[in-house]
């Protein structure tokens, strides 16, 4: 015989129980609060407040629960202790496919649009591919979008808004495929931000305004970090898929040193 099969609602929501996690961000309180979030291939996402222990889960587009989301970011002040005054310090963006920039102002118990001045997909929604918020969002509420156009190339427009979200501005730069985005801890003194897209990595020292090539390499980034202590050591760290091979700089990309090279080891990236 053929057992009967599990009719909804007994079906359980996969991200729970199973399936690939994408991305995970820590809240910069964790020592205090305890909290991460987590987001795999649908529109939804999860956190916990106990450190992992338990999970409970997140919809920012519930019409959307199938629209995959591409990244989550936090507020640098983010923390889910206590009742700040600082509404800052309950903010995070999400970003995804058809559902574009989506904000929560209260810890991710309720989230709105955010895609005024964003390109449209066509199709009623928008697809944006990456996000970053500034180190100084709590002064300068700044926040940057790669949103996809569709066209004859299928480019990436890159967006900034200077008010939380609440309006974008197209900058100059299309780019092509799949981004990266890493931003200076001391952003509101040198304004610089790098951008990787494939195999092609970008800076710009005008906070994304104009977003030049550096460098092309052989094989596509997979992982890009700027040093902690950026504004003294210049340090950039990025890795490469397919190729087992790690980069660096540490004179803000005058230069980049193949480490593979140099040290013996490989990186499984």
């Amino acid at each position: 015989t053929i057992a009967v099969p599990p009719q909804y609602p007994q079906w359980n929501a996969r991200a729970l129980f199973g399936g690939p996690v994408y991305d995970i961000q820590i809240s910069p309180d964790h020592a205090n609060d305890g909290t991460l979030f987590a987001t795999g291939e649908g529109g939804d996402a999860f956190t916990s407040n106990d450190f992992g222990v338990s999970w409970s889960r997140l919809l920012p587009a519930p019409a959307l629960a199938n629209a995959p989301l591409s990244a989550l970011r936090l507020s640098p002040v983010y923390t889910a202790a206590g009742s700040p005054a600082a509404i800052e310090a309950k903010t995070l963006f999400v970003c995804g496919l058809t559902s574009g920039v989506r904000k929560s102002n209260d810890r991710g118990a309720t989230f709105g649009a955010a895609n005024a001045g964003l390109t449209g997909n066509g199709s009623g929604g928008v697809d944006c591919e990456g996000l970053a918020l500034s180190p100084n969002y709590l002064a300068d509420h700044t926040v940057w979008a790669l949103v996809a156009k569709y066209s004859a190339t299928n480019s990436l427009e890159f967006f900034r808004s200077l008010d939380g979200g609440v309006s974008w501005t197209r900058l100059g730069s299309t780019i092509f495929g799949a981004p990266l985005i890493a931003i200076s801890p001391a952003f509101a003194a040198d304004q610089t931000m790098y951008v990787s897209v494939g195999a092609n990595l970008y800076k710009s020292t005008d906070g994304g305004v104009t977003l030049p090539l550096r460098y092309s390499l052989a094989n596509p980034i997979r992982q890009l970090v700027v040093s902690p202590n950026y504004a003294v050591d210049r340090t950039l760290l990025l890795s490469l898929s397919n190729s087992y091979q790690m980069y660096l700089s540490t004179d803000g990309l005058a230069s980049l040193s193949n480490l593979t090279t140099h040290y013996p080891f490989t990186l499984n990236a």
